[in-house]
């Protein structure tokens, strides 16, 4: 194998590997509405950030749409209201 076909397999190898993290992520656990975390945004993040750095590994311009938030962050009080406070056992 020539040295550009081994550092373009590499080059795949790595893309390939960002796709696979993105794919094992927990962001597709915490995405939808029946899931609370205050932490959803981090998770976002960091599943748009590997598909991201797929395409910089592949020299491919990264889609615009990537630099924007998936879901839409919520606060504690939305959680409070949705599942209610939580309250001791009386024992």
């Amino acid at each position: 194998m020539s040295d550009g076909n081994s550092a373009a397999m590499a080059q795949m190898e790595s893309a390939h590997e960002e796709l696979m993290i993105a794919e094992g992520s927990d962001w597709w656990w915490w995405y939808g509405d029946e899931h609370f975390s205050a932490q959803k945004n981090v998770y976002d993040e960091l599943f748009r950030g590997h598909l991201r750095a797929m395409y910089e590994k592949l020299d491919l311009t990264v889609p615009a749409n990537l630099n924007r938030p998936i879901s839409i962050p919520t606060t504690s009080d939305e959680a409070t209201h949705k599942y209610g406070a939580m309250q001791p056992a009386a024992g």
